[in-house]
C-alpha cells in the first residue's frame, strides 16, 4: 500500500484547508515547497480570497478589476496575489484619508463651539476673519481628504471635486486603465503591487493646484454653510 503525506492532498481538499488558513499563511505554506506551490497555483484559492475581501471592502479599483479577469477568463493566481495586494494599499491610504478627514471635520466644529462661546460684543472684525479663514481652511482640507479617497477609489489621475448636485455620481474607471493592469503573461506580483503603491503615493497629497480648484470650486458652497452656522447660533455677521 503506497503512503501518501500532505504533499499527496488532491487540489480540492488543499483549497478547503486554505480557506481557513490567514492570507500569510498561505504565503508561506505555497514558498514551503515546489509541489505545494504547483498544486495551489491549479486551485482557486488566491481568487476566493480576492472575492472574500472584496464582499468586505468593496472597492470600485478591485470590483472592475475581478470582472475584466472574468470577462477574459484570466485565472492566473498571480494576478488575484496583485489584487489583495492593491487593496491592502488602497485600505491603508483611504483609512488614512478617511482619519484626517473626520479630524478635520471636529477641528471645525470645535472653531464654532469656541466662537460660540465668546462675547459678541467684544469681538473685533479682525478677530472675526481670522476666525473665518480657519474655518475655510479647516473646510477645504476635510473636502480635498474626501476627493483624494474618491479619486485613489476610482484608480484616477485627475482629483475631482464633485459640485453639491453631483455627490452620489460614481465615475467610470476608464477600460484601458484596467487593461494595463493586465498586459503581461507572467507578471510580477511584488513588482506590480510596488508600480500601484508608488502611484497612490504620488496622488495621495494634494498639490497647491488641487488646493486652489478646491477652494475655487466649493467657496460658495463653504461660506453658505458658514453663513447658516451663524443665523443659527445667532452669531454676528460682517
Amino acid at each position: 500500500m503506497d503512503k501518501k503525506g500532505f504533499l499527496d492532498v488532491p487540489c480540492e481538499i488543499l483549497e478547503h484547508i486554505c480557506s481557513y488558513m490567514a492570507l500569510f499563511d498561505i504565503a508561506r505554506l505555497e514558498q514551503s515547497n515546489k509541489k505545494l506551490r504547483a498544486t495551489i497555483q491549479e486551485t482557486r484559492v488566491w481568487r476566493k480570497e480576492a472575492e472574500r475581501l472584496h464582499i468586505k471592502f468593496n472597492y470600485q479599483l478591485i470590483g472592475d478589476m475581478l470582472t475584466y479577469m472574468k470577462d477574459n477568463n484570466i485565472g492566473e493566481g498571480k494576478y488575484y496575489k496583485i489584487t489583495i495586494g492593491i487593496m491592502a494599499h488602497t485600505k491603508k491610504i483611504v483609512g488614512d484619508l478617511e482619519r484626517a478627514a473626520k479630524q478635520y471635520k471636529t477641528d471645525g466644529e470645535l472653531e464654532m463651539e469656541k466662537y460660540q462661546n465668546q462675547d459678541p460684543p467684544n469681538q473685533t472684525g479682525r478677530q472675526f476673519n481670522l476666525w473665518l479663514r480657519r474655518m475655510v481652511k479647516l473646510f477645504i482640507q476635510e473636502e480635498l481628504m474626501r476627493a483624494k479617497m474618491h479619486q485613489i477609489l476610482g484608480y484616477n489621475e485627475n482629483l475631482v471635486i464633485k459640485k453639491e448636485d453631483d455627490l452620489e455620481s460614481v465615475t467610470k474607471i476608464a477600460d484601458a486603465r484596467i487593461s494595463e493592469l493586465f498586459k503581461e503573461e507572467d507578471p510580477d506580483v511584488m513588482e506590480n503591487i510596488r508600480k500601484y503603491e508608488d502611484w497612490i503615493r504620488t496622488v495621495y497629497k494634494p498639490t497647491d493646484e488641487e488646493v486652489m480648484y478646491c477652494a475655487q470650486t466649493k467657496s460658495h458652497h463653504f461660506l453658505d454653510t458658514i453663513r447658516h452656522i451663524l443665523i443659527e447660533y445667532q452669531l454676528p455677521q460682517d
